[in-house]
């Protein structure tokens, strides 16, 4: 009889670390990594977030973690708070 091993699971993508995310959140933002908790508030909270600081998070986010973030994801709710930044991350690694 002929068995063939069982299917393995398709590997499902990594999530990265909250301390990678802050890492990358903190070098790019010039803060330090220590202050950055999930529940830190970054869009209205920090001096000079605006539009072009999200589109620098987001060119850091897409080379530490191998993703693409749309132009439509460069938008204030993705990038209100360190969870919303996780999550955006956590959505395009499944994609």
């Amino acid at each position: 009889m002929n068995r063939q091993p069982p299917a393995r699971p398709l590997p499902q993508p990594a999530v990265p670390s909250l301390d990678d995310l802050k890492r990358v959140l903190g070098h790019t933002l010039g803060v330090p990594v220590q202050m950055l908790r999930p529940q830190t508030v970054l869009y209205g909270n920090l001096p000079r977030f605006d539009e072009r600081a999200m589109r620098r998070i987001a060119a850091a986010l897409e080379h530490q973690f191998h993703i693409v973030i749309d132009d439509e994801d460069i938008d204030p709710r993705h990038f209100a708070s360190v969870a919303a930044v996780a999550a955006l991350v956590s959505l395009k690694l499944e994609e």
